[in-house]
Formats: C-alpha cells, sequence, structure tokens
C-alpha cells in the first residue's frame, strides 16, 4: 500500500508543469521604457525618503503609506501591484 502511494504521488509530481510568471502573448523581457518608468518611480520614493524596501521593510512601507497621494500615476499603479494598497 506504501509503495502505491508512492508510485501514485511520482505520477502526478511528474505530470505537474506550472510558471506563474508566464502568460501566452506575453512578452518575456520587459522594454527600455518600462524599465525607465521603473527606476524614476524608484527614484522618487528615494527623493521622498523612503529609501530603499530592502534595507529597512517596515520604514518603507510607511512612508509608502504617507507619500502615497504626492507619487505620480505609473508609479502609484507600480506600487499598488508590488505593495497592494
Amino acid at each position: 500500500m506504501k509503495n502505491y502511494f508512492l508510485a501514485l504521488s511520482l505520477l502526478f509530481a511528474l505530470n505537474v508543469s506550472a510558471n506563474i510568471e508566464y502568460a501566452p502573448g506575453q512578452a518575456s523581457e520587459p522594454t527600455a521604457a518600462e524599465l525607465n518608468k521603473s527606476r524614476s518611480c524608484w527614484e522618487e520614493l528615494n527623493t521622498l525618503g523612503c529609501g530603499d524596501p530592502g534595507e529597512d521593510p517596515a520604514h518603507f512601507r510607511s512612508c509608502l503609506k504617507d507619500v502615497n497621494d504626492s507619487l505620480t500615476g505609473s508609479c502609484k499603479a507600480m506600487m499598488k501591484e508590488l505593495y497592494g494598497r
């Protein structure tokens, strides 16, 4: 019985393949414009005093909440996608 479940789980494991990052028709690499827009957003947050989210995540999130209204539209959308509200 134990071998039966092992073989059955192995059978299912071999058939499983998923990639949540890929969607058909979606480009795999960002364009130069998208990269520039993202970089400008991070620079904007840095100039507003939020710093790097890797250094102090709690400070970054609280700062992001405080300066959210002063961000550009594209930066707001990117931060909402990354960090929620």
